[in-house]
């Protein structure tokens, strides 16, 4: 019957757009801990993109949180550009202590989760905090979380930094050249951006694709290069 309950929850919302009120909550929040975890785990992810005060309630009803429903809210934060509060829940998480049960490790699901809020605000002091985390956890090995910080740096404008994680990489795709060729060409450098993407093209280890093109035609309109552009 608990089951049914949420599975006809969910439904409401989603053919509805329903919003739940404080009532609907108190009754629908205990079904949640009583019932199989995974179904707290869904309700969270749901709420966690949209209505974050409803998330956070059914994330206290769970006993002992794993890295997957910190990692629910954690992104929840992100997205909705709370990125102060996404990096005090993965303090929580690793200084949680019940029943003599250590925190939670945080993994590179999590990092990569904190990268592009990181991005977004241009906070490279917080990027570099999770750069130093991934290095001493032996995470910056992990390709998605390599990429998420070329991404990083190159928003926040640390060109040197990019560099740096982007010749690490033991492969190079589409979509970090690109990012690679844009920042430096957004930062005036027009002719290393330029030499990125004949250096990209004569590989043939990436395709280049519009987004490349586009990549190379801001590099030479911010360096002057107008005629290269041509």
């Amino acid at each position: 019957m608990e089951e049914e309950a949420l599975r006809l929850f969910t439904q409401m919302e989603a053919e509805a757009s329903f919003v739940p009120c404080e009532t609907t909550m108190a009754s629908v929040l205990p079904v949640c801990a009583r019932s199989k975890e995974f179904a707290g785990k869904e309700l969270m992810h749901k709420h966690a993109h949209g209505h974050m005060d409803v998330a956070r309630r059914i994330f206290a009803m769970v006993d002992l949180p794993d890295i997957v429903s910190w990692n629910t809210l954690i992104t929840g934060c992100v997205v909705q550009g709370h990125v102060a509060d996404a990096f005090q829940l993965v303090r929580q998480m690793q200084q949680q202590e019940e029943d003599g049960v250590a925190g939670v490790v945080p993994n590179a699901i999590t990092l990569m989760t904190l990268l592009p809020g990181c991005a977004i605000l241009a906070a490279s002091a917080r990027g570099k905090e999770v750069h130093m985390y991934a290095v001493r956890h032996v995470l910056d090995t992990d390709v998605a979380v390599e990429s998420a910080l070329v991404d990083m740096y190159a928003k926040c404008g640390w060109l040197a930094l990019l560099r740096a994680v982007f010749d690490r990489l033991p492969r190079w795709n589409t979509i970090t050249w690109n990012v690679l060729v844009m920042a430096y060409g957004m930062h005036g450098l027009g002719g290393e951006a330029m030499a990125l993407f004949n250096r990209m093209t004569a590989s043939g280890e990436a395709n280049p694709n519009e987004v490349t093109f586009i990549a190379a035609l801001v590099a030479c309109s911010h360096s002057g290069m107008v005629e290269r552009g041509l």
